[in-house]
């Protein structure tokens, strides 16, 4: 992809989030599945697209240091999670794609010392 080509494009976005791990996923479960819509103007999708992912379609990254890479379709990097609740700091891998108009990304992670990842996926409502 090539510039403007690799940017999501504006419009409403239709947004879904669930866990997946050793013991299964949580994708379709009351509680464990979350959705969402964004509407995304054109101006912000101008901007990058990690600066609209991580602005309006996934919020838990925050400002903490990492390597973060959207290019080309691809989604790959980490960065440093702080310490909430009971769960320590650690790093969070991050690796997905993405398109003008869709995107699955996972976040993999440990806590308790079992593996998980969140998984967020996300498609232009093409209805509207």
């Amino acid at each position: 992809m090539i510039d403007g080509d690799d940017r999501f494009k504006a419009g409403t976005w239709l947004l879904d989030a669930w866990m997946e791990s050793a013991q299964g996923s949580t994708r379709g479960r009351d509680g464990g599945h979350m959705t969402d819509q964004v509407k995304l103007t054109e101006e912000q999708a101008s901007w990058p697209p990690a600066t609209v992912f991580f602005n309006y379609f996934y919020h838990g990254v925050g400002k903490q240091a990492g390597e973060l890479r959207f290019e080309n379709g691809e989604v790959e990097g980490h960065y440093s999670k702080a310490g909430m609740d009971d769960i320590g700091p650690g790093t969070v891998t991050i690796m997905g794609s993405y398109t003008p108009t869709s995107f699955h990304v996972r976040f993999g992670q440990s806590a308790f010392g079992m593996a998980f990842e969140q998984v967020v996926e996300g498609r232009l409502d093409t209805a509207n």
